[in-house]
């Protein structure tokens, strides 16, 4: 069981599974006397992933025998453009913890199931603005966390952390960049651009304080044009140009 979360997971895991005979298969499932198990949805796979280990990213006390490998997720992507559109499922890989989208639903990946009350993350109505102008504070009703309203574009990694730690709104001056974990609590896997509920969220790329396990010279950090988790490098500046911006929303308060 996750003490965080209270879930229950399955410590054995199948893998070389299309993502609806994961589906079937976690439904299907009898396991320790239960019998209302299912397939993990996207915040719950990748709230498994443990940043600060690598291949297996993910504790091997609990979870031994875990390969670092792609895991699918209930959750399905779908965005459509003017002249072409992707349609798949969300899964993690516990090489490292990213999370991306395949556009190959019939792609085979490992299984793990869960069961639970759901992680609801989602909701326009979970954030509560306060403040005045230029000094806006977003109030996350599901974590307890509070956000910079307002995002601060175009800054290298270090920038970032030293653009939170001097920061002074809202009668407070103990911001931080967000960790993983934090920022992807903002992500709403069921939108896309922006794949979030946040009050003015933008489809930019947002840097989080956390570093890579297996290089040193890169970050975490998520798009929130799709949901995407994956790692950037550090020195990315886009006041010199970039093929994305990445910004900065700070936050403060322990969930």
């Amino acid at each position: 069981m996750d003490s965080l979360t209270g879930l229950i997971w399955q410590q054995a895991f199948v893998g070389e599974k299309t993502v609806q005979e994961a589906l079937d298969l976690c439904s299907d499932l009898v396991y320790a006397g239960e019998d209302d198990w299912r397939l993990p949805d996207y915040h719950e796979i990748a709230g498994i992933a443990d940043y600060g280990r690598h291949s297996p990213a993910i504790d091997t006390a609990a979870f031994p025998g875990t390969p670092g490998d792609w895991f699918w997720s209930s959750s399905p992507y779908h965005y459509q453009a003017i002249d072409w559109s992707v349609e798949g499922v969300f899964d993690v890989d516990f090489v490292d913890g990213s999370v991306e989208f395949g556009d190959e639903v019939d792609s085979l990946e490992h299984v793990r199931c869960v069961r639970g009350e759901q992680i609801v993350v989602q909701g326009s109505d979970r954030f509560v603005v306060s403040g005045s102008a230029n000094d806006e504070v977003v109030r996350d009703r599901a974590t307890g966390l509070r956000w910079q309203k307002e995002e601060v574009p175009l800054k290298t990694w270090e920038q970032a952390l030293v653009t939170c730690e001097g920061l002074s709104l809202g009668g407070h001056d103990d911001w931080r960049l967000p960790d993983i974990n934090e920022l992807r609590s903002l992500v709403n896997p069921k939108t896309v651009v922006p794949a979030s509920d946040f009050p003015g969220m933008s489809s930019d790329w947002f840097w989080s304080s956390s570093s890579s396990v297996a290089l040193a010279s890169e970050a975490w950090g998520i798009a929130f044009g799709v949901g995407n988790v994956t790692t950037l490098d550090k020195t990315i500046d886009c006041q010199e140009g970039c093929a994305y911006p990445v910004s900065v929303r700070c936050v403060r308060g322990v969930p």
